[in-house]
């Protein structure tokens, strides 16, 4: 459900000591801004108190990034304003945890009563597939290239139900039409059937990059579909692309993508005593707030952000219990 956030802001100094002169020319600055009617998702505020010397995560929808200097990454376009960035070798990033299919070749596809396919993998050892995993079979609705080893019918993705052995039940996903056929495929391709966990980066996540690739390409996007080894998106603006990339080291120069959820499009805060607030990657304190007048309600410090915001984490810099008070909305 939608929401709506007016935020006005008034901004009037005087040039004498009385503070309370209808003067115009004794103004130095009378500014009013009033942005009204403002969509939004989620708000919500908090009241918390941090002890002296310690810190509190308000908020983290950052997903998991395993990326290392190891890993080599390609940025290609799929077709038309869909794009894809895949891990090809090294370190995997962990958007999904891949299930090993060990000794891959005969796979056999019964369906029951239109609703629920049997996948047996025949003479393969399936490693640690759990129920709800998603099994990704290869075809047009995956972005995947042809040729495709599987009926255009059986393509897609199925939600592990049932696992005996080498067999997987599995249905289609709660908000996909049915589609499926008996099918009996020998020597069938690894790139043609994955299975992986359901948890992780989602669809509609948003990642953004801010190196690794050419600076032309450093902006944010949704996530469209994802794999462990693949990020599908679109880009509004034609985007260059590369293969054999070398993924920067994130020890020395920190994460070349962040994939994250929920962002805070709006974020205030107001604090009685010193803190620091760190957003999003950043590491270092150096975004500091001093109330007014410690522990004076009334004479606060605060801070009001506007933009992508997937991380807040709130340092206490004094001797005293700070209260914090702090709104954010999606």
């Amino acid at each position: 459900m939608k929401n709506i956030v007016n935020i006005i802001t008034q901004i009037l100094t005087y040039a004498d000591t009385v503070g309370t002169t209808d003067n115009p020319q004794l103004r130095n600055f009378d500014w009013n801004r009033q942005l009204k009617g403002l969509s939004i998702d989620n708000p919500y505020s908090r009241e918390i108190r941090i002890p002296p010397g310690e810190e509190a995560t308000l908020f983290d929808g950052l997903r998991s990034n395993n990326l290392d200097a190891t890993s080599v990454l390609s940025l290609e376009n799929f077709s038309g304003s869909t794009y894809e960035i895949k891990v090809d070798s090294g370190t995997l990033p962990g958007w999904r945890t891949a299930r090993t299919i060990t000794t891959l070749t005969d796979v056999n596809i019964t369906i029951n009563n239109d609703v629920v396919a049997t996948f047996e993998f025949v003479g393969a050892t399936l490693g640690g597939v759990q129920i709800n995993d998603i099994i990704r079979v290869a075809g047009d609705a995956t972005y995947n290239n042809a040729p495709f080893a599987f009926s255009t019918v059986n393509s897609g993705l199925w939600v592990v139900i049932g696992i005996n052995g080498n067999k997987l039940q599995a249905v289609r996903p709660i908000d996909e039409p049915f589609s499926g056929t008996d099918e009996a495929l020998t020597s069938v391709p690894a790139n043609q059937i994955e299975i992986y966990s359901a948890d992780g980066t989602q669809k509609c996540d948003k990642f953004e990059i801010v190196g690794a690739f050419s600076s032309a390409s450093y902006k944010t996007f949704k996530v469209k579909d994802v794999t462990p080894t693949r990020l599908i998106f679109t880009s509004t603006s034609p985007l260059p692309e590369e293969t054999s990339v070398a993924y920067p080291d994130p020890v020395a120069n920190g994460h070349s993508i962040f994939v994250y959820n929920n962002s805070k499009k709006i974020f205030y805060l107001e604090a009685d005593q010193d803190i620091s607030v760190r957003f999003n990657d950043d590491a270092n304190d150096n975004v500091k707030i001093t109330p007014i007048q410690a522990g004076n309600p009334d004479l606060i410090g605060y801070i009001h952000k506007f933009g992508h915001t997937y991380k807040a984490v709130v340092k206490n810099k004094s001797v005293n219990t700070v209260k914090i008070m702090y709104f954010v909305a999606e």
